[in-house]
């Protein structure tokens, strides 16, 4: 991870995207996988300001993604 990686604070463009109805999940940093802490990850997608928050506060994660989430019925 480079310095300005590192220096990057993403929470606020995760939390837009969320208040667009996109449910986010955190990444490793710099990878397209789930942070460690979230292998079920589809359990931990969310809009919610507060998980948001505290997902991205202190983990490091500088990478989110949307969820893909469709209704099968």
């Amino acid at each position: 991870m480079t310095t300005a990686e590192q220096a990057f604070n993403i929470t606020p463009f995760v939390l837009a995207a969320a208040r667009h109805g996109w449910h986010v999940f955190p990444l490793r940093p710099g990878e397209k996988r789930p942070a460690s802490a979230f292998r079920d990850w589809e359990r931990y997608a969310t809009t919610h300001p507060d998980r948001i928050q505290a997902f991205w506060s202190g983990a490091g994660s500088t990478t989110a993604s949307r969820a893909a989430l469709r209704d099968w019925s």
